[in-house]
């Protein structure tokens, strides 16, 4: 029997077997588009556990020192009180220009030096203490991140009969596979559409050469063949990717681009010799004017205030009626895809990369008032589907002596499609420098189809949304270390490696650490924390010296000799043994964690400020083992503070509490002595209503709660590539004989709610586990019920072939509407209607 069965609010998909079958014998870098995607939870439920995204901060406590406070509140118009739209797309400055590279000592490899004469053309920057933004750069001379930098010849008419050679000495130092100095030209019938490269459009830009790495002084020629359009514009580009620069310090170069002894010439006539013998250094154009370091307009500034009922809201349980930002100041698109014609929507790109990146930046905000725990807080109207792209994004950075720091963030972009109203409380203490003179955070709309449209979504409807108001930020009088723990950073639930049921079971990190275009998963091999004290610091432990930041570990059932004290730590150098604690009937073993490097594999070049990690034993653990653990820190002196963190009780001061209710991973097959045979796969970890979920699925509807083996797929919606399939080796050796059901709980995901196997998307093939699972299982009854709102839409979409022939052979059916409401009105409250 297929069943396929539907409830209000939430799509219940059934599938059953029901006849005996025959038995037949699993990044680095932080580049926009390698951004992860985080749906904060829409729930307004409080299930006695913190929900990610529920407001922590209730009312304002005595201990709490507002640092700033805005509601842009009409005063008689609305009133940015000091908030700036900025258009993040817009270049920081020119950065092609002529030097002498007095000074600079040849640079930190000997590089920086003119090709020829005294004088050449450089794309870089020298070390500047003073000025914004080279005052934050880690090491200079080099270049920063997110650089789009281009030296144009001036538009010359040549014979469409004729090419055109570029002779140049050239010396390249830049980050190989991600930052790339082109040589490019555009062609069109007459000068006058080519004199700004505003004018062109990028894919009117031809390719001639591109360069990475390292390359010594060379003399290059590149030619445009004849069949050119007649006129021509030749410029040499310099992109880099959006980290592992000089700005950052994790890529140290003498870059990025030198030239010199640049001609350009047809076999009839020579248009222009440029030696840089006779400018300035610091010179951004030549003294004749054929060359010029030139700027490309950003994509355009959107941020503006509206009043709220300009605007469209859609939340039936709030309507902010106060003023609002939006990113729609300008544009011409209509949200008619939401059947609201009338509505300005947020503006579609309109080129392969011209696409909105807009912020609004508070005003500096003065580091006063103490404490160690730092929030921001914001209210924000998500009307954002996955599909369309648009996500909001916020950030932080820290002023010392009047030089701005880099924007801090976790690496997310965050959508939601509730159409509703929420606070958002984000924990920030970890991104502040210490010795702040003054600090400002920003929010902002960041349109992503430049990187992802044609793999997560097309850009197809955008709304008003995402809208913003009543910012604050807030230094909260608790005194300690302060913790930001990633789900995705944890410990995951895990197999035997082997494929069988008495192998070891790694002890990894949830995300994989492989870059998205990989169709490999490679996790993790530590779990990481960021914990900061913002007033004394991480102290330093006495018993190994090292970082006083502890992980404590026990393993459940109790009483397995070899599975305790230094046994558990996978490296007793890095992670020492240094504690032990008998609290609750357990023993729990404390390891001194490390401090996090940047760098190749193997090597522990940069350390990254206020992260640390540690890895327990991957030789050592079974199936049926669950290991518990929390971490501890303690301040410098001379407060010496400590504070212990638990996800299911955040920050406490307390390590009673936490072993309360300390986190988890199982070594699965797991169950109540080993007799369990229902998996429950909870694909919805730490969202909105999932201790309902967890409730139901164990009490009410199968009165067995503690008998059933549960896998959670840490951060959900991050995508991060920590399904079921990621960590299953063997379906026929490690579920089939052990499990006759699976209840796969998606909640409301939109994206990500069964793995296909698919790159950028997901790359866990849960569809084909799923499937050998039904297919090659001997019992009667065996059968997988799923539960999310939007798995049977999402499948409709999917075409690999795992999804595809799990839905003919198991589950057979025709989707009507991905959602109920189509078909059923919802019933206001009667004070709302």
């Amino acid at each position: 029997m297929k069943t396929i069965c539907y409830s209000m609010g939430w799509l219940l998909i059934v599938t059953l077997l029901v006849s005996p079958l025959s038995a037949r014998d699993n990044p680095r870098k932080s580049v926009r588009k390698n951004f992860q995607t985080r749906v904060m939870s829409g729930s307004r439920l409080n299930l006695d556990h913190f929900q990610p995204g529920e407001t922590r901060l209730l009312t304002a406590q005595p201990d709490t020192f507002f640092l700033g406070s805005w509601t842009f509140e009409p005063i008689p118009s609305c009133d940015p009180q000091g908030w700036i739209g900025v258009d993040r797309t817009v270049q920081d400055g020119c950065y092609f220009h002529i030097d002498d590279f007095f000074g600079l000592g040849g640079g930190d490899f000997g590089r920086l030096e003119p090709l020829q004469g005294d004088q050449s053309l450089w794309c870089g920057a020298r070390p500047d203490t003073v000025a914004s933004p080279l005052c934050n750069y880690a090491v200079l001379p080099g270049y920063g991140d997110d650089w789009d930098q281009s030296w144009c010849f001036d538009c010359i008419e040549v014979p469409d009969t004729e090419a055109v050679s570029i002779d140049y000495l050239i010396a390249w130092d830049t980050e190989m596979d991600y930052d790339f100095v082109f040589v490019e030209y555009a062609t069109k019938s007459t000068c006058d559409s080519l004199q700004g490269i505003d004018d062109i459009y990028f894919d009117d830009w031809v390719e001639l050469t591109a360069l990475d790495g390292i390359g010594v002084e060379q003399f290059r020629s590149d030619t445009i063949p004849s069949g050119h359009r007649g006129a021509l514009k030749i410029r040499f580009r310099f992109v880099s990717n959006g980290t592992a620069s000089d700005e950052d310090g994790v890529w140290d170069t003498d870059g990025a681009v030198i030239l010199d002894s640049t001609t350009v010439r047809s076999a009839s006539a020579v248009y222009d010799f440029e030696d840089f013998e006779d400018e300035s250094a610091g010179d951004l154009a030549t003294t004749d004017g054929d060359w010029e370091c030139a700027e490309r307009p950003g994509f355009g500034d959107y941020a503006g205030l509206y009043y709220g009922m300009t605007v469209v809201q859609e939340d039936h349980c709030e309507v902010n009626l106060s003023c609002i930002w939006a990113f729609i100041n300008g544009s011409t698109d209509r949200y008619t895809c939401g059947g609201h014609p009338y509505m300005i929507s947020v503006p579609y790109g309109y080129e392969p990369d011209r696409y909105l990146i807009n912020e609004i930046w508070s005003p500096l905000i003065e580091w006063t008032g103490s404490g160690s725990e730092v929030e921001l807080q914001f209210d924000v109207y998500r009307d954002l589907r996955f599909d369309g792209l648009v996500f909001y994004v916020w950030h932080v950075r820290t002023f010392v002596n009047e030089c701005p720091g880099p924007w801090l963030d976790r690496g997310y972009v965050y959508y939601g499609f509730e159409k509703a109203w929420m606070t958002i409380t984000e924990p920030v203490s970890d991104l502040i420098d210490p010795n702040a003179s003054q600090i400002q955070v920003a929010l902002g709309a960041w349109d992503m189809c430049e990187y992802w449209c044609g793999i997560y979504g097309s850009s197809g409807c955008h709304s008003d949304a995402p809208l913003f108001d009543n910012v604050k930020v807030y230094r909260i009088d608790n005194h300690g270390p302060s913790w930001y723990v990633e789900p995705i950073h944890l410990f995951q639930d895990n197999f035997a490696s082997d494929g069988t049921l008495t192998g070891t079971v790694r002890a990894d990190m949830a995300a994989d650490i492989l870059p998205i275009d990989n169709p490999a998963i490679r996790p993790g091999d530590s779990v990481v924390v960021s914990v900061n004290d913002l007033e004394n610091n991480i102290g330093t432990c006495p018993y190994t010296g090292g970082p006083a930041v502890y992980l404590y570990a026990a393993v459940w059932p109790k009483y397995q000799g070899t599975k305790a004290a230094s046994a558990l730590s996978q490296d007793h150098s890095r992670w020492p043994l240094v504690d032990s604690v008998n609290a609750g009937g357990n023993t729990w073993y404390g390891f001194r964690m490390d401090t996090v490097f940047t760098g190749s594999e193997g090597s522990r070049t940069t350390p990254v400020p206020h992260r640390f990690c540690v890895d327990l034993n991957d030789n050592l653990f079974t199936p049926g083992d669950t290991v518990f653990f929390f971490f501890k820190a303690v301040s410098g002196p001379p407060a010496n503070n400590i504070t212990y963190w638990s996800e299911f009780t955040g920050t406490k001061n307390n390590m009673s509490e936490v072993i309360e209710d300390p986190m988890e991973f199982t070594c699965l097959p797991a169950g109540w002595w080993g007799l369990s045979d229902k998996l429950y796969v909870d694909n919805y970890d730490g969202l909105g209503a999932e201790a309902f979920f967890q409730w139901t699925f164990g009490y009410t509807c199968l009165g067995c709660y503690g008998e059933i083996d549960r896998y959670d797929v840490r951060g959900p919606a991050s995508l991060a590539g920590n399904s079921l399939a990621s960590r299953v080796v063997d379906v026929s050796q490690q579920m089939i004989p052990r499990y006759r059901t699976i209840i796969w709980n998606s909640g409301d995901l939109q994206k990500g709610t069964v793995g296909e196997g698919e790159l950028y998307r997901r790359k866990e093939d849960d569809y084909s586990v799923l499937y050998m699972f039904l297919d090659q299982h001997t019992e009667n009854n065996a059968g997988i019920y799923f539960s999310g709102d939007n798995i049977a839409q999402e499948l409709d979409g999917m075409t690999t072939m795992s999804s595809q022939n799990f839905k003919n052979d198991f589950m057979p059916h025709e989707l009507i509407t991905g959602d109920h409401t189509d078909l059923h009105r919802i019933l206001l409250p009667a004070w709302d209607r």
